[in-house]
């Protein structure tokens, strides 16, 4: 459930069976357990989530059994029953961390890489916007205010696949230039490395890079990688050669990379002076990379004036 709704850890184990409604495939999430003492959500908001067909079927069969354990004790399941309860009558609902500390165990049994219940709600967050959905339906969807601006935050970073996925969708709307509609074929060469995809296309192309082992490109037509590598043979061009020899560039190490990206972040104003940055947990997890990795990255913006740190508070964009 924290996967397919992306919940926060408290609001799923608040729970009632009152808050799904099965046959609409809806879930309102109106509260959150903070070690069983049911309160208001963390952003004060109550939520509806859309559910798909198979989480309805797995909610159903989960019903079914707490129903089963009721009426063996010669009761029934009251309609404001917890969804998730250790109790017989699912009056009482899950300690939440005692479900981190069983995923923890559970995640390192069955080898999977990650430990953390949390990021099981990052995973559903980084899916649908990589899916192509808007920023405000996730923050809709997953208890963010603003009116998405935390989700820009900390997943502005996983928009970079929408955004190439957007600017390849708008090009195929645009007319070819008139000077590469010609009789003549137009071939792109890099480095003496001939560039071709099996559609056909030899010129256009989303995005084209020189790599030490040759060339990587992104057709402009089809959208497949084409990949060059020394030792394919060029073959008799006919026509006019685009020649794009190019210097190498050093490849940067990965934290100079999240370094560079968090440069941006703050030159163009996603993390505005005084506004706190993601914790390096929070960030390692979101890229992909180890903490100590965050941490460099976080030394270098420190070391260049950009973040301001102290002991036992969130780092902070300093002012301009």
């Amino acid at each position: 459930m924290t996967m397919v709704t992306g919940s926060r850890r408290g609001e799923t184990y608040a729970l009632r069976w009152s808050d799904i409604n099965v046959d609409r495939l809806e879930l309102f999430v109106k509260h959150s357990n903070n070690r069983r003492r049911i309160n208001g959500t963390k952003t004060h908001q109550r939520s509806k989530q859309s559910i798909d067909v198979i989480t309805r079927s797995v909610l159903l069969v989960h019903r079914v059994r707490a129903e089963e354990r009721c009426r063996a004790l010669g009761g029934e399941l009251a309609r404001d029953a917890f969804v998730f309860s250790h109790e017989a009558d699912s009056s009482i609902p899950l300690l939440p961390p005692s479900v981190s500390q069983r995923y923890r165990r559970l995640a390192k049994r069955l080898q999977i890489h990650t430990h953390r219940l949390k990021d099981l709600r990052t995973y559903n967050v980084n899916e649908i916007l990589g899916g192509g959905a808007d920023v405000r339906t996730v923050a809709g969807r997953v208890g963010h205010g603003n009116g998405g601006a935390t989700t820009l935050k900390y997943y502005a970073a996983f928009l970079a696949t929408a955004d190439r996925q957007a600017v390849t969708m708008f090009a195929k709307q645009l007319p070819v230039p008139e000077a590469l509609l010609t009789e003549r074929s137009v071939t792109t060469m890099v480095n003496g490395l001939r560039l071709a995809c099996e559609c056909g296309n030899e010129a256009l192309w989303a995005t084209l890079v020189v790599t030490e082992g040759g060339a990587e490109a992104v057709c402009g037509q089809c959208e497949a990688a084409v990949v060059a590598r020394p030792g394919s043979s060029p073959g008799l061009l006919r026509g006019r050669v685009i020649k794009a020899d190019a210097v190498l560039a050093r490849k940067l190490a990965l934290g100079e990379t999240l370094t560079k990206e968090l440069k941006a972040a703050i030159a163009d104003g996603t993390l505005p002076p005084g506004e706190e940055v993601p914790i390096v947990a929070d960030f390692a997890q979101a890229h992909g990379v180890s903490v100590a990795t965050a941490h460099r990255a976080y030394a270098q913006l420190k070391k260049d004036g950009l973040i301001e740190v102290s002991r036992g508070r969130r780092a902070v964009v300093r002012p301009n």
